[in-house]
């Protein structure tokens, strides 16, 4: 699935490195060293026309893989979805 999501972000945006912070808090099935995954959640936010200047939380669902994306502080939250094949935002 981490695939799929790298595969159609190459056509959403460019790949963008944000930071992670310092007291940032992540699922256990998420690692904080996997920057290729956290880059294609905020790449797909950012290339939503949503803001991520630091990511501040990533949580994934055990139950169908979706995931919650907190940035800047806590201030903003985003719902990232599986729906039929195709990866949406929105802002929570």
């Amino acid at each position: 699935m981490k695939k799929i999501l790298l595969i159609t972000l190459m056509f959403i945006s460019p790949v963008m490195a944000v930071q992670i912070e310092s007291d940032a808090q992540f699922s256990s099935n998420v690692d904080r060293n996997d920057t290729e995954l956290i880059n294609a959640i905020t790449d797909m936010v950012i290339g939503s026309g949503y803001r991520c200047d630091s990511v501040s939380a990533i949580t994934r669902s055990s139950w169908d893989g979706n995931f919650t994306l907190l940035c800047n502080g806590y201030n903003y939250k985003y719902q990232i979805e599986d729906k039929g094949g195709n990866w949406t935002v929105t802002l929570d």
